[in-house]
Order: C-alpha cells, then structure tokens, then sequence
C-alpha cells in the first residue's frame, strides 16, 4: 500500500489545514505587512522576547533596569526568542504557527480515531476549516502553540488510558506542563487529567494496583516540568506560582464589572462597593507578585460585598465566550471600512449589555446571524451527542472531562471573555458534535 493510500485521510486533514490557515496569513502579509500579526499582547511577548536576547532578562519593560516579571508565563516569549535569533521579523513565527495549526488538525483527527474514524475525521475537518481557527492561527499570540500542545497532551491522555499506554499517559504529564508554561491555566487541566485518570483507572481498566504508582508518576512529571519557573519564581518573590495574572487580571478587568452588576443585583443591606487600593505608584510593578496580595484583598471584599454580582458577571460572559463575534472580527480586520453594527463584540462592559441595540446593516448583517446559526448548530447536535454518550460508561467520563476543561477556561475570564479565548476548546466541542453526527448515523442507518 503507497503512503498516500495509507495517510490519505490525514494528509486531506492536514492539507486543508494548511490551506485556511496560510489563506490567512498570507492576507495578513499582503494586505497590512508582518505587523498585521501583531494583535493585543503581541508587544508584550515580543519585548520579553527580546529582552531575554539582549539583555538575559525575562523582563516586560523596554528599559533598564529591566525589572523581572511574574505576569506573563515563559513559554510564549521563549518561543518567540528562537525564532528572533535569526530575524525580527513576525511572519516567520505566522508561518510556524500555520505549520502547528495544520500539526495540531493532525493530532484531532487522531484524538477523535481512538473511537471512530468517522468522530476523528469530522471533528478534525470543522478544526481545519472553521474561519476563526483559520483567522487567529497566524497572530503573534499564545493561542496556537497552547492549542496544540494541549491537544497532543489530551491526545496521549487517551492513547495512554485507552489501549492503554503508560509512556503515552506519562508523556501527556510532560506535554501538559509544557502547555502551563504558555498559559498557566493548563495547571487547572492537570488537576482535572488527575482526577479523571484515577477514576478511569479504577472504573474502566480496573487496575487499582498500579492505579497510584502511575498518579504519582504522572504528578511528579507535570510538577518537574513547570518546576524551573517555579523556582524562579520563589527565589525572585517568594510564590510557588506560576504567573501573577489570575488576581491581577481580575482585579483590573472584573472588579469594575462586578461593581456595576450591582444595579442589577443590589446587595442585601445598602453598602459602598470596595475601592480598588493601588499597590504601588510604580507601574512597572503592578502586575507582578509585588501586588498580587491588594490584587486579591480587594476582589475578594468586592465578591463579600455582593456576590450574586460577581457570579453573574462570569456567567453572563459566557455568552460571549460561546457565541462571540469571531467572524465579525475577521469582517472588521479586513474590511474596517465597512461600518460595523451597535451590538456588544465582545464582553467588557457587560453591565451595558441591555442598553445595546442590535443595529445591523450591510455585510455585517449576514455575518452576524450566519455565525450565530452556524455555532447553534453545531452545540444542538453536540449537547445531542452528549446525551446519546450518557449510556455509554466510558464515553460518558470523557464528556465529563471535556466539559469540565471547557468549564475551567469559560467561567474564569469573566469580562474579558469573546470568541478568542474559545480557540483551544473548540476541539473539544468539535469532537462531541462528531459524537454527535455519528450516533446519529448509526442510529439512521438501524432505523433504515
């Protein structure tokens, strides 16, 4: 048998993925020049990046004395120091991004094969074509290189358990904790991979035996991974931590929020909302563990205050985590001279949320409404997929760690949350709609 015969679906997968993904990047390049792939914190990776170069500091600051940073995690702007040894320029690290995009479709496909080639093969096609997917994988952002490492671990978790295979399942360890080092958030996964692997150890392969000599492995791998920034951390500002991010990214970009839902939820006894209390007056200095400790005082006495307001702010923001306006973004990146529409994109300032009206015209009209149908779609027949896998066990445990992944990344961002911060689960929902679409055929072809 050739290898194309042997491969064909897999290089259909990655061909597709590739084409999409360099669709865009090379619009990107043509249309705005590398610097259309900076977006956001694009700058901040960036100079970290070149300060590790130039000056040997993981340092967010553009001049001396380069004080050390705690916010941003090390992997990204690692990442990008490999590639700025041989050019500043950006479009390289779009391509090698594309490149990952198309790895990462690959590693789906795979995923989904563990249970039928058919589940793998659509879940990983949606992943190659879906337009955002497409759209984001050049940006010079974590989304990416996170996707795909947390997909491969994801991937070995399964072959691992499985078939099972105890390098794969330890190999996921290391894989996963390379995933915290981009995005720190990977660390709440590995609690969940734990959790789950014991509890597919002893209820699915009932192998109690072994059951805790692998945990403890599997622990003892993740851990010795993250461990070097943890160190640097401790010996810098004394926190076995990972990234200062979490108290500060709510204190800057929830807090407000939670203080304005108060209109909505009024706390039991009239009170003043908790003034934010400034750290420091140094700038430089405000994101890192020097204030993570106000950071936390004052989000925590904001949630005592009312916090029926700060719970509704995380779960109205799931709105537009689920149904945010990535292809309005792509329509607005584009073609900024078509007027955009008065609707929220995404979902700072949700206090506002009722007072938006929904003026829609022109191309902005289509797009709008064809995203919101298409995505209702594909979560109908996944939460149909999801129901039909209640009766299988082992399927079951599966959907339960997905959504309990998805839960983990959806409900933290609160205010800061739209289309972008799906990127790295929507494999997953790709994966229980192809559930879906699957158990239908079968279930057809029975009726037939």
């Amino acid at each position: 048998m050739s290898f194309f015969k042997k491969y064909k679906i897999e290089i259909i997968i990655i061909g597709l993925a590739l084409l999409t993904r360099g669709i865009f990047f090379v619009v990107y390049l043509l249309k705005f020049g590398g610097a259309g792939l900076a977006y956001g914190d694009t700058s901040l990776y960036v100079r970290v990046a070149q300060n590790i170069l130039e000056h040997g500091r993981f340092s967010i600051l553009e001049n001396a004395p380069f004080l050390p940073d705690s916010y941003i995690a090390p992997g990204y702007p690692f990442f990008l120091s490999f590639f700025r040894i041989f050019t500043a320029s950006l479009w390289p690290i779009g391509l090698a991004q594309v490149i990952l995009g198309a790895a990462t479709a690959f590693f789906v496909y795979r995923l989904g094969a563990l249970w039928s080639k058919r589940i793998g093969l659509i879940a990983a096609l949606l992943f190659a074509l879906e337009p955002t997917m497409a759209f984001w994988a050049p940006v010079i952002l974590t989304e990416s290189l996170y996707t795909f490492l947390f997909v491969l671990a994801l991937y070995f978790l399964a072959v691992g358990l499985k078939r099972p295979s105890i390098r794969a399942y330890l190999f996921s360890a290391f894989v996963l904790g390379l995933a915290a080092l981009v995005r720190p958030g990977a660390q709440y996964i590995f609690y969940l991979f734990a959790v789950f692997s014991f509890v597919y150890f002893v209820s699915v392969l009932k192998n109690i035996k072994k059951t805790w000599l692998y945990l403890l492995m599997f622990i003892l791998i993740f851990n010795i991974t993250i461990s070097p920034w943890l160190i640097r951390n401790y010996q810098i500002w004394g926190k076995v931590k990972l990234s200062s991010a979490g108290w500060y990214i709510l204190a800057t970009l929830n807090g407000h929020e939670y203080i304005k839902f108060w209109k909505y939820f009024p706390p039991a006894k009239a009170i003043d909302p908790p003034a934010p209390q400034p750290c420091s007056e140094n700038e430089d200095t405000v994101w890192n563990f020097d204030c993570e400790d106000q950071n936390k005082n004052y989000i925590k006495a904001v949630w005592r205050a009312n916090p029926s307001a700060a719970i509704a702010v995380h779960i109205v923001s799931l709105a537009p985590f689920f149904m945010g306006d990535g292809y309005m973004n792509i329509v607005r990146a584009f073609w900024p001279e078509v007027r955009p529409p008065g609707v929220l994109f995404g979902a700072r300032n949700l206090a506002g949320l009722p007072s938006v009206p929904l003026e829609l015209s022109n191309v902005y009209a289509l797009v709008f409404w064809l995203g919101k149908f298409f995505w209702l779609i594909i979560y109908g027949i996944m939460l149909y997929g999801v129901i039909a896998s209640l009766k299988d066990k082992e399927r079951a445990l599966w959907i339960l760690l997905f959504f309990g992944i998805i839960a983990s990344i959806a409900l933290p961002a609160g205010a800061i949350a739209y289309a972008r911060y799906r990127f790295p689960v929507n494999p997953l929902i790709f994966l229980m709609f192809a559930y879906g679409v699957d158990h239908f055929f079968k279930k057809y072809k029975r009726v037939v």
